[in-house]
């Protein structure tokens, strides 16, 4: 079963952090929204008119453990549970 990037790096971040920064983050909150860059090094929000970038993006982060919080916009998993 081929992954994509987004979903290989959701499943990874801990380990990427641990890696990269030498420090044990034990908990992500994350906040799907689509964006693009910009030619200046900004990140702007994406036309997403019919929203299947953002189910897409929901999708993907539940398939990675993700659980939504409440009924907010926000998304968590709790990485020292997962070990």
């Amino acid at each position: 079963m081929e992954k994509g990037i987004g979903r290989y790096i959701f499943e990874n971040l801990s380990s990427i952090c641990s890696y990269c920064f030498n420090t044990q983050i034990h908990c992500f909150v994350i906040c799907p929204k689509p964006q693009h860059p910009t030619n200046n090094d900004r990140w702007v929000d994406s036309e997403d008119t019919d929203g299947k970038m953002f189910k897409l993006m929901v999708s993907t982060i539940k398939k990675t453990g993700y659980k939504q919080i409440s009924k907010t916009e926000f998304y968590a998993i709790n990485c020292a549970a997962n070990k």
